[in-house]
């Protein structure tokens, strides 16, 4: 067969075979809400919760299990959930990091210890895991032990919250339940506001308790590994300030992580000022004020702009629009779900939905 013949049904017939697994693949279409919720009205609408929800369809999602625990009032009844959610994904640095936590609030550092040395070797380098780490060994009154965390060779760029991951998971989920549609938006939006995150920002003392805060025992010269140290902090916190760029802004907008990322390089700065001070090294002390007070002015400029970006994007509008339709006695579920497809937020969530791409790309 000639190779120009071949290519001439060939080509055309892979676009036909595309289409069609385009048009059949049922993950790509937005999920009609069932009969009995189109006519009711919006104003008393009360839905199955979409965890409780989720849960009935995706028994065994890691993800949806530790949202659920996560949502838990009783820090037992949470800790048992996220050991469930755990036995999914044990390999989860995420549920890892948030068990490690509970049981550092429970008082048990010794089992704190042990589960954020299971999420490092799940995600090593991850610099917020190992400035918890470093809280675990400190709080279980290993100092050394919290010290040699910060030696060895270790990465400038890596270092992740792990929000955005959360976010592709879930909204990943919605579609695996057939629960993704304009309805469900909201109520994901809701469900992802009420999650306690970790206090991050809480740990980033480490530095001062772990080099400075006993310079009389410590028995080693720290005099460069200090400085090492507290440098991955200031480029890991710019890492975690770009990373949080790429957020999608559908039920996170990456602003508690840019918040976060220039948190830890003032933080780094403001070691390395008082380690200078501490060790009679002039010039680095006054580069070290230098730099951290540029940092602040302008964390306090984009954070500022940041804020005020967000309280007017597309999530706000979303949620007012909802809310203002919640007050039309006469507005269906259905009706609000055509509105919503007007929307920027929904059309951004759709375009990301149907490119054929995971949530997680």
């Amino acid at each position: 067969m000639p190779q120009s013949f071949r290519k001439s049904w060939i080509y055309p017939m892979s676009a036909v075979i595309m289409g069609l697994l385009w048009a059949c693949n049922p993950v790509r279409q937005e999920t009609p809400v069932p009969r009995s919720w189109q006519t009711a009205k919006l104003e008393v609408f009360e839905p199955p919760e979409i965890l409780e929800d989720l849960s009935r369809w995706l028994p065994d999602n890691a993800e949806v299990r530790f949202f659920k625990a996560m949502t838990e009032k009783d820090a037992g009844e949470r800790r048992r959930q996220l050991q469930l959610a755990l036995n999914g994904d044990a390999d989860s640095p995420v549920i890892l990091a948030a068990l490690s936590r509970e049981w550092a609030d429970a008082g048990d550092w010794e089992k704190a210890m042990a589960y954020a040395d299971l999420a490092l070797q799940a995600d090593p380098g991850n610099a917020l895991l190992d400035l918890w780490r470093a809280r675990t060994a400190l709080g279980a009154g290993k100092l050394p032990e919290a010290r040699l965390l910060f030696f060895g060779e270790k990465s400038f760029t890596h270092c992740d919250s792990y929000r955005n991951f959360l976010e592709n998971r879930f909204l990943s989920a919605m579609t695996d339940a057939g629960r993704f549609n304009p309805y469900s938006l909201t109520e994901a939006q809701g469900l992802f506001a009420r999650i306690p995150w970790p206090d991050w920002e809480g740990d980033l003392e480490i530095l001062r308790e772990v080099f400075l805060d006993s310079l009389g025992e410590h028995p080693y010269d720290i005099r460069l590994r200090a400085p090492e140290a507290a440098l991955r902090l200031v480029w890991s916190g710019i890492s975690l300030r770009q990373q949080s760029l790429q957020a999608s802004g559908i039920l996170w907008d990456g602003l508690d992580d840019r918040a976060l990322g220039y948190a830890m390089e003032v933080k780094g700065w403001a070691f390395l000022k008082e380690f200078g001070k501490a060790f009679g090294r002039r010039r680095l002390s006054e580069m070290a004020d230098m730099q951290g007070t540029r940092a602040l002015r302008e964390a306090d400029a984009v954070l500022t702009e940041a804020a005020l970006a967000s309280r007017r994007g597309m999530a706000v509008e979303y949620l007012d629009a909802f809310a203002a339709w919640s007050r039309d006695r006469d507005m269906t579920v259905q009706m609000a779900i055509s509105r919503a497809h007007g929307l920027k937020l929904w059309r951004h969530a759709q375009r990301r939905y149907s490119s054929g791409l995971p949530f997680e790309q």
